[in-house]
């Protein structure tokens, strides 16, 4: 086993994580370590990751390099700060931000976001502050998801947390499971799920243009949202020590072909307004 894949698949997860989610100053100090231990451990996916995002937002080499650093960190803050309020219900009620801003058009709704920031608990905010009932759609954590093992471990205790805090209400993405989604929405709820899937994972896709790169993601969202004339609202979620901070878009009808592109510039705007906070650099399949 290599020095990367033993970081991978045990260091992180069995050792680190548990003790990161102890305070929300260990878990900081987690995110930076795994942020530097992941960018000088595998440099071939930082060289796809760093110039992608110098063509994407025109910053320095430099300068794309420590974007990068930071999604890294992202990806590393959420596991550590969901880690932590897993622990304490009540830090947890106190970082919730209030929901005053939350867009909730008439009808059926599509909350869109982005693997970014905290994407699946800015979910349970929109369910506790007026987004009405959003059930989120997360693939399955069985034997054959291609995460690490400890890793995989890990996102099905996560998983396991928000659908308690959900009350269950969860969906997966297998045929049963879109069906009870589009009757939920048909009757007026609402979910969320993320849309920088990449298409290799899916037989629907769709594709983009962004920064002269064609991307190919899965569109099985968008297809519910169309199948079922959702209103699709495009949100993303930043951690922060104090609040965490949530950003919409505008919302998009679906009734078009072009509705994953439209809701996918929307999120877009987000990726370039934080460079950091996008876990997904290194990962989007390009055409």
């Amino acid at each position: 086993m290599s020095l990367l894949e033993g970081w991978r698949t045990r260091v992180r997860y069995d050792a680190l994580l548990p003790v990161a989610g102890s305070s929300r100053r260990v878990g900081r100090l987690y995110a930076e370590a795994c942020a530097s231990m992941d960018l000088a451990a595998d440099g071939e996916r930082a060289g796809v990751a760093v110039e992608r995002i110098r063509r994407w937002t025109g910053l320095s080499g430099a300068d794309a390099r420590e974007a990068y650093r930071g999604a890294l960190a992202s990806e590393a803050q959420e596991e550590a700060d969901s880690a932590f309020f897993r622990r304490h219900p009540e830090a947890f009620d106190r970082w919730l931000p209030g929901g005053s801003e939350i867009p909730r058009p008439a009808g059926p709704v599509v909350y869109a976001t982005l693997h970014f920031g905290h994407p699946v608990l800015s979910c349970v905010y929109l369910q506790r502050n007026g987004g009405g009932d959003v059930r989120p759609i997360i693939r399955g954590l069985d034997d054959t998801n291609p995460m690490a093992d400890p890793k995989r471990g890990w996102g099905q205790r996560k998983v396991g947390w928000v659908r308690d805090l959900l009350d269950g209400a969860v969906f997966g993405v297998d045929a049963v499971a879109t069906a009870r989604a589009r009757e939920h929405l048909l009757d007026g709820g609402a979910v969320f799920a993320a849309l920088d899937v990449p298409g290799d994972v899916s037989d629907r896709t769709s594709e983009v243009e962004v920064a002269g790169e064609r991307l190919r993601f899965s569109t099985g969202v968008v297809s519910l949202a169309q199948m079922t004339r959702s209103t699709i609202v495009p949100v993303v979620a930043v951690g922060g020590a104090q609040k965490m901070a949530v950003h919409f878009g505008r919302s998009v009808a679906a009734t078009g072909s072009d509705s994953f592109s439209a809701v996918f510039a929307e999120l877009a705007r987000f990726i370039h307004r934080f460079p950091h906070q996008w876990w997904l650099w290194p990962f989007v399949q390009r055409v």
